[in-house]
């Protein structure tokens, strides 16, 4: 049973090294898709950004092709480029040596306000390049700015300071943070925890019987995104021969989204007073979480191996509310 425990508590270590993976700051927020890419994110002079991502463990400096996306997207964008109509805001689309479309959105103006120098004013639009193995998203006031130079030569002294071993990440998703003004890294955003107290409730199936599982215990949000948790877990099952409620008692580790989103737990049992479970030892989910708070989900239970080493796993099913 120890190499299971071993590989179970592995994955939920992984999920977790991947959820917090997607930690934000003020000036880099991020979406809430889960991350598969590695990604560089450069604050430019003009307050503009460039982002660019790739397969997380692609080397980024041998088998990312990220120069011959740009000098494709400007090759193209130069024959075509006096024909692009003078929208007030736009985003440009690019696939590399195949379709170039430009669309009339609803944008944004940033002001900055400074005592000095008055109102500063400029106009963000957003052009992204799409290649075989890396995207680009460079933010833009005006169409000549993505013919400059400076945007190949920035990414370039950019890439030049990722210093990951072998410049792949290997166990997890990594970002990656470049100030064009300074010439150098920035720190990454720390993720923004805080205490919290889960607590849920779920009926199942599990070798026939109806069960009945109710569940607490201390855990930390991060980034208000996901959550890692302590969890104190009572299953209720009904013995119709004793016509008594019997309990077994785990305590494990989850994992999870906050919102809609997959979570996944193990537990071990620290109390034993359920005849019929008497020898499930160590207990696994996987579930999702759907927008209106209903949690699906599949049990995976392993046998004590001195009990029953032919017959060690169990499976069973849940369907509940909160965690």
């Amino acid at each position: 049973m120890s190499y299971k425990s071993i590989l179970l508590l592995s994955v939920l270590l992984s999920s977790f090294n991947l959820l917090i993976g997607q930690s934000s700051s003020d000036y880099f927020r991020q979406s809430l898709k889960p991350i598969v890419n590695d990604s560089l994110i450069i604050l430019r002079k003009d307050g503009q950004k460039i982002k660019m991502t790739w397969p997380y463990r692609k080397n980024v400096k041998k088998r990312v092709a990220w120069e011959e996306l740009i000098d494709a997207f400007q090759s193209d964008l130069q024959k075509v480029i006096d024909d692009i109509p003078d929208y007030e805001f736009y985003k440009i689309n690019y696939f590399q040596n195949s379709k170039l479309t430009v669309d009339e959105v609803t944008g944004k103006e940033i002001y900055t306000v400074n005592e000095l120098k008055g109102i500063d004013h400029r106009r963000s639009n957003s052009c992204v390049l799409k290649g075989d193995n890396v995207q680009l998203s460079i933010e833009f006031s005006d169409k000549s700015e993505l013919l400059d130079l400076s945007i190949k030569e920035e990414l370039a002294s950019a890439i030049s300071q990722i210093k990951n071993i072998f410049y792949i990440s290997t166990i997890s998703p990594e970002r990656h943070y470049y100030s064009a003004v300074t010439n150098s890294k920035l720190p990454a955003p720390k993720s923004e925890v805080s205490l919290f107290l889960p607590a849920g409730a779920r009926a199942g199936f599990l070798l026939d019987r109806p069960t009945i599982d109710f569940r607490l215990g201390p855990g930390l949000k991060v980034d208000e995104r996901g959550f890692f948790a302590l969890m104190w877990n009572v299953t209720t099952t009904y013995n119709r021969e004793f016509q008594v409620t019997e309990f077994d008692h785990f305590l494990g580790l989850a994992v999870g989204a906050l919102g809609p989103g997959l979570r996944s737990e193990i537990g071990f049992k620290i109390s034993d007073g359920n005849a019929l479970f008497s020898d499930l030892v160590l207990k696994s989910s996987l579930s999702y979480r759907t927008r209106n708070g209903l949690v699906l989900g599949l049990d995976y239970y392993v046998r004590d191996i001195e009990v029953d080493s032919n017959n060690n796993i169990v499976f069973g099913a849940h369907i509940g509310i909160g965690f």
